[in-house]
């Protein structure tokens, strides 16, 4: 036997490696080089959290706050994790309609080596979906009921799907989907699953398109509806790139899955950076989520140094106390730390894209200066009338109302 056949041989009777000796390896890889490994972490952790947190003061228009808020590292910390978090629930958000994706193309799993080609063609049935998806949904919405447009949804897709059939290569991928011994209603099933499996992915992508108008930040007009009903379309379409990197990378399964979590950041990358406001719409709901940004106006004493003739008694509702000191109506758009940013009572309800605009007139102080009062008004906790004591006693021995209601009944 020659070297060749016995190599070949060898080739062939090579186990894949186990889970287990995946991870221990790769465990002992990050033990060995621990040092960098936190160091690096750290390093991004910071820069994260910078980034994120100038995005929200140049999203309400005080980027000078930013350089003063690097100073506490402790809220820092408590930020960066939160803003991770938030980002990493969009990221899934996002991907609902790739995970359906890779579950059709994971249907012809029978042929393996093919599924690369398989992932190419059923791209296509979903592009056709979230078209008429977008079409429907931003420029025909008044036209038609949600149901009758889920149905036309559905059935664009359907006929999308069967149209690959016209072609011979997916017809060959089709057949050899399904065993030999199988007949004709093994086929069908398959056809049929599919066509669900690509009707759900479709539908689920109302997610994203719901969470990419959530996060738009502009004014409300017809380009804004041209703007985000385009990026939607491009949004979904690389929300596939994750799914479509591991059924195409060639390599064991360990290979595929980095490439997929590769794919799943580089997609979110992009979707961050050519999104409107994507990013400041995450730091503005963090920081409300935080009390960094509070949604509600309370009573504030400035320091001594703010007079009553420094700031517009119209705008602050403000007052001279007793003490000397000026007393404002305010809510907290920003506290970090010791910052404090105190905004009028009227700019509570402005949207995110219009803060830039009004937040000159807000009073930059230090939360150790300033006091906060309770409001003026609790609560008013109803209670239940009490009944007299007589009452209950006739109730309780001679029937107080069959009583009342005989002599209603000698009234009348």
């Amino acid at each position: 036997m020659s070297r060749t056949s016995q190599s070949a041989k060898l080739r062939v009777r090579r186990v894949r490696p186990t889970f287990a000796q995946v991870f221990r390896k790769n465990l002992k890889r990050v033990l060995t080089h621990w040092t960098p490994f936190t160091v690096t972490l750290v390093f991004l952790g910071t820069f994260l959290g910078s980034v994120s947190l100038y995005i929200y003061t140049r999203a309400i228009g005080r980027a000078d706050l930013f350089m003063s808020a690097l100073d506490s590292k402790s809220s820092l910390a408590a930020w960066m994790f939160v803003v991770v978090a938030v980002m990493f629930s969009h990221l899934i958000i996002l991907m609902g309609s790739s995970w359906l994706y890779g579950t059709a193309v994971s249907l012809f799993g029978r042929v393996r080596w093919l599924t690369r080609h398989v992932a190419l063609w059923l791209v296509i049935p979903l592009a056709v979906g979230y078209a008429a998806f977008i079409v429907l949904g931003f420029f025909h919405h008044r036209m038609l009921s949600p149901g009758v447009a889920m149905l036309l949804i559905s059935v664009a897709t359907v006929l999308a799907f069967a149209a690959l059939f016209f072609s011979r290569s997916f017809r060959s991928l089709f057949v050899l989907a399904v065993p030999k011994n199988k007949g004709k209603a093994d086929r069908w099933f398959l056809g049929i699953f599919l066509s669900f499996t690509l009707v759900f992915a479709v539908i689920a992508s109302s997610l994203s398109m719901l969470l990419i108008i959530d996060t738009y930040v502009g004014r409300d007009n017809e380009a804004a509806v041209s703007f985000v009903a385009g990026f939607s379309l491009f949004t979904l379409l690389m929300s596939l790139l994750p799914s479509m990197l591991y059924f195409v990378f060639k390599g064991d399964i360990y290979r595929k899955f980095a490439a997929g979590i590769g794919g799943a950041l580089l997609f979110f990358v992009i979707f961050l950076t050519t999104a409107k406001g994507a990013m400041s719409s995450i730091t503005y709901s963090v920081a409300g989520s935080l009390e960094v940004r509070q949604g509600f106006s309370q009573r504030y004493v400035l320091d001594r140094q703010v007079t009553l003739a420094d700031i517009d008694p119209l705008l602050w509702h403000s007052r001279l106390r007793h003490d000397g000191k000026v007393q404002v109506r305010a809510y907290q758009l920003f506290a970090f730390g010791d910052l404090l940013l105190l905004c009028p009572h009227s700019l509570l309800g402005a949207k995110l894209h219009q803060l830039p605009d009004y937040t000159r007139l807000c009073i930059f102080t230090r939360s150790s200066q300033v006091e906060r009062l309770p409001p003026l008004l609790l609560p008013i906790v109803q209670r239940e009338p009490q009944r007299a004591q007589w009452q209950e006693a006739a109730e309780r021995r001679m029937g107080w109302e069959q009583i009342r209601g005989q002599m209603l009944q000698d009234k009348r």
